[in-house]
């Protein structure tokens, strides 16, 4: 998580920030302030626990592949996958980017291969027989396409052009 702050740049221009609240934190990662230390404290706990939220999701469903991957050789289920966490922690759930050769070398992905690839894998898994009919959805909106949706919803009528530039296809 990162956030840029702009306090002394709007004291060295003579602009002021009015923040009106309900609560203690609502405006936690401000750019008008720095953040307290127990703002800093109570985000980098947040994101700490994401974080093992998020390796617990992947333990349980990959602890044998990445188990094997890492040389961890558990008898039991409950303490490979307590191994497999730490060894998650320590030395993969780190923020770095993988190729797919190398999630696949960590026991992240069962399969390299392209969309084709995972339409027949999924079909095989539910079941079916031959390739699926596959819908693909077109619609790729511009962060003015939805504006103006929002605002369409909200009664307003927007100026923005829905085509060119800010198309909505």
């Amino acid at each position: 998580m990162m956030y840029m702050t702009g306090r002394k740049l709007l004291d060295k221009i003579g602009v002021d920030y009015v923040t009106l609240k309900t609560g203690k934190y609502k405006d936690i990662g401000s750019f008008s302030r720095a953040a307290t230390q127990e703002e800093k404290d109570m985000m980098l706990a947040a994101l700490k626990d994401a974080l093992s939220q998020f390796v617990d999701d992947i333990v349980d469903v990959r602890f044998e592949p990445i188990a094997k991957s890492a040389g961890i050789t558990a008898k039991d289920d409950k303490t490979k996958k307590r191994l497999v966490k730490a060894y998650m922690l320590s030395n993969i759930a780190d923020g770095r980017l993988f190729t797919g050769n190398q999630a696949y070398r960590l026991g992240l992905v069962d399969y390299i291969g392209t969309i084709d690839d995972a339409i027949e894998i999924a079909a095989s898994m539910a079941g079916m027989q031959g390739r699926p009919n596959v819908t693909t959805e077109r619609y790729k909106p511009s962060f003015y396409g939805m504006f103006q949706s929002a605002l369409s919803d909200l009664g307003f009528k927007s100026k923005i052009p829905l085509t060119g530039k800010y198309s909505l296809r």
